[in-house]
């Protein structure tokens, strides 16, 4: 096994066996699982932003074309 060990930073160049191996992988799953929760996360509040974006510039075009006030949904309880 080659790499970094996750819990002292420190270089590994080893050979062992896999159950050897195990707690040290288990903490790398972890900590890659939360690393592509905290990705996916971002992504999806860049999303948000996006759509939000969409919608008003679609808005806006729909209110210039018909002459007509449109309405927020958000502000309709």
């Amino acid at each position: 096994m080659r790499g970094t060990d996750p819990n002292s930073g420190k270089e590994v160049d080893d050979y062992a066996c896999a159950v050897a191996w195990l707690p040290m992988l288990l903490v790398e799953n972890a900590a890659q699982g939360r690393q592509t929760g905290a990705a996916v996360e971002s992504f999806r509040n860049e999303m948000v932003k996006a759509n939000q974006s969409s919608q008003n510039l679609l808005k806006a075009a729909a209110e210039i074309n018909t002459g007509v006030k449109l309405i927020d949904m958000k502000d309709v309880s």
